[in-house]
């Protein structure tokens, strides 16, 4: 019996699962020569995903321009199906006020902080994503 194949997902397709499929994801980033990778819930536009983080904590370290990769999924362990999207690109933290205060009374809800703390906006630079199809 052949195993799973994989099919690749439109860019179109990565957005629309990053958007509205899920809102918990995990990012990966390189400091001092150490991997960290943390999950964190997020929103997302077209154009980057921002999420909220404690201020001293390991993304203190990720300062504008530090490459970022985020990865989001689902499965379907009954027929063995699912879905990836990763996306790469650059953080910047989120410093302007009326920007921080409309972030602060949107929808993104931090599960771990208060609002008031550290954002980083990931800018979307590459996304590319992968479903397995339910057999």
């Amino acid at each position: 019996m052949p195993g799973p194949r994989t099919v690749e997902i439109s860019r179109t397709e990565c957005l629309r699962l990053l958007r509205y499929e899920s809102f918990v994801g995990r990012v990966a980033f390189a400091v001092e020569g150490a991997v960290h990778l943390r999950p964190v819930n997020y929103v997302a536009d077209e154009r980057s995903l921002v999420f909220c983080t404690t201020r001293g904590s390991v993304f203190a370290a990720v300062s504008s321009g530090t490459p970022l990769v985020f990865e989001v999924d689902a499965s379907q362990p009954l027929d063995h199906s699912g879905w990836s999207v990763i996306v790469r690109g650059k953080a910047a933290e989120i410093t302007d006020p009326v920007e921080l205060t409309l972030l602060r009374r949107g929808p993104l809800k931090s599960w771990a902080v208060s609002a008031s703390e550290q954002w980083i906006r990931l800018d979307i630079e590459e996304i590319s994503g992968v479903r397995i199809p339910a057999h």
